[in-house]
């Protein structure tokens, strides 16, 4: 039975935030967890805890919006990525003034599924980043 033992790096490249202060804001909390779906096949899944007042952009943003969120997987000859991250609950649509356009967010809480396809029964670490924007009402 292969073990993977998940490092998504905890170094969230882009936690952009409307407001700079002398310290770096950090509303969106991680975490991540392994579903083994079969002996060939695991659900990687990685939950955003969202501070009150916050909200966290979607990967399906228009082009002229906000950035995504985009997870960032590095090759390893262990596993192989079965399509694109899926996103729960279904994100909130709202109108954003500043972008002139229907924005895909989250507020409390987001889950992302990436299924991945087991290439060898050693056990492996799994590792990436995630690039996400944050913004609150301020």
């Amino acid at each position: 039975m292969s073990k993977v033992r998940i490092l998504l790096v905890s170094v969230f490249m882009l936690a952009i935030s409307g407001i700079m202060q002398a310290q770096m804001l950090d509303p969106i909390k991680w975490s991540v967890s392994v579903q083994k779906v079969s002996e060939s096949e695991a659900n990687v899944v990685v939950s955003a805890t969202i501070d009150m007042g916050w909200h966290l952009y979607s990967q399906k943003v228009d082009p002229g919006g906000p950035l995504p969120t985009v997870f960032k997987f590095d090759p390893n000859a262990a596993y192989k990525l079965v399509g694109t991250p899926a996103e729960w609950p279904k994100a909130h649509v709202e109108y954003d003034e500043t972008f002139e356009m229907d924005v895909p967010s989250w507020t409390g809480s987001a889950s992302f599924t990436q299924r991945i396809k087991i290439l060898k029964q050693e056990s492996f670490t799994l590792t990436g980043l995630v690039e996400y924007m944050t913004c609150n009402d301020e």
